[in-house]
């Protein structure tokens, strides 16, 4: 969905729980990866309940969670959202590594640089602690 160029409004989905959380992860968190920005950039994503296996015939050995998303206004452009996501990917590959270090031998690294420090976000700062519109940001600046 996120690669539509006209994306839907919003979505209802049931998932298994451990992705629903991982789609909806504040930064920080285990959970927030990749597939959680490039989500949140377009999207709000609220878990509205967990299901339990009981509730299937045959149970499943996991649990469910049914997960809103709406669109966020004004959405973003698609070519937005692909360039994010090569950012993101990038990050998160090595998610344990620098970003600056990272991103700048991927990209362009003086924009790497710059685009760091007008945010005011350290070059050493790790994937997990960024937040959605910083990355945004980020993805905005390297592609200037």
């Amino acid at each position: 969905m996120l690669e539509l160029p006209r994306m839907p409004d919003g979505m209802v989905f049931m998932l298994q729980k451990e992705m629903a959380e991982r789609l909806a992860a504040p930064p920080g968190g285990r959970a927030y990866g990749a597939l959680s920005v490039r989500v949140q950039q377009a999207y709000e994503v609220r878990i509205l309940r967990e299901v339990p296996p009981e509730v299937f015939f045959p149970p499943p050995e996991v649990d469910s969670a049914v997960a809103a998303f709406t669109l966020r206004r004004p959405a973003p452009e698609l070519r937005l959202r692909r360039r994010l996501a090569g950012v993101v990917k990038t990050a998160f590959a090595q998610r344990r590594k620098q970003m600056g270090k990272v991103l700048g031998a991927n990209y362009d690294r003086e924009k790497v640089q710059a685009a760091f420090a007008h945010l005011g976000m350290p070059l050493e700062i790790r994937p997990d602690k960024v937040a959605v519109k910083d990355f945004v940001k980020l993805t905005e600046w390297i592609f200037a």
